[in-house]
């Protein structure tokens, strides 16, 4: 019994169909696989570029930080040291005050400490005195202690400074009363056998003795 073809179609047609159908695929998949291989190796390009690029921005970046973190750090570093220097500077002119304080106080200031008591004289002077000096202490005798008493209005005032006394109201004194280097000078070379002395400037008059065991005793008054 001979095999029937359904179609009555020859089969050397229908393998002559077959293979070229199969062709066909075969030709239709070829294309999209060379297709998405491009796709893949353009994407892992793209990919590289970008990682590349990255990391050349992310090395620039870090570069650029770390040139101008420097001249900062080094801007603080000559500050802090300018400001050290200006430290010590301002400590030096600081001790050269001081120095110049204690040497104006133990030549006897003869300036006045103000511009207000540089315009005053006589009652007016000695009443500025007393209120800039005054220790409000009682002389008692004791050599180490200073004491000051001004007569009401300025007429006076009194002054008595102890041999081993830190000599503050004695040097604020003579400091606002004004009294002259050349009186100053007197006052120390004076000994206890010299009885009273007396000077007069800017309408007043100092009278003073000197007391080995006790100290020295000035005595203003006005208008003399």
């Amino acid at each position: 019994m001979s095999s029937q073809n359904p179609n009555n179609v020859p089969s050397s047609a229908s393998g002559s169909v077959a293979s070229g159908n199969m062709a066909t695929g075969e030709t239709a998949i070829r294309p999209g696989r060379r297709t998405l291989l491009a796709v893949i190796v353009a994407a892992a390009v793209i990919i590289m570029l970008a990682v590349g690029m990255g990391f050349a921005f992310a090395t620039t970046r870090g570069a650029g930080h770390t040139a101008s973190a420097t001249p900062a750090n080094t801007t603080g570093a000559a500050a802090s040291q300018s400001a050290s220097a200006s430290g010590a500077s301002g400590d030096a002119a600081s001790a050269d005050s001081a120095a110049g304080a204690a040497a104006s106080a133990s030549n006897g200031g003869a300036a006045s400490s103000s511009s207000a008591a540089a315009a005053l004289s006589g009652a007016k002077l000695l009443e500025y005195a007393d209120q800039a000096c005054n220790p409000h202490v009682n002389f008692t005798g004791s050599t180490a202690t200073e004491s000051l008493v001004g007569e009401s209005g300025g007429k006076t005032l009194t002054l008595m400074s102890g041999k081993d006394s830190d000599k503050r109201t004695y040097q604020c004194v003579v400091r606002e009363t004004r009294v002259p280097q050349s009186v100053l000078s007197r006052v120390r070379a004076t000994g206890m056998n010299d009885g009273l002395q007396s000077a007069s400037w800017d309408g007043v008059t100092m009278t003073w003795s000197v007391n080995d065991n006790v100290g020295v005793q000035l005595m203003f008054a006005a208008g003399r």
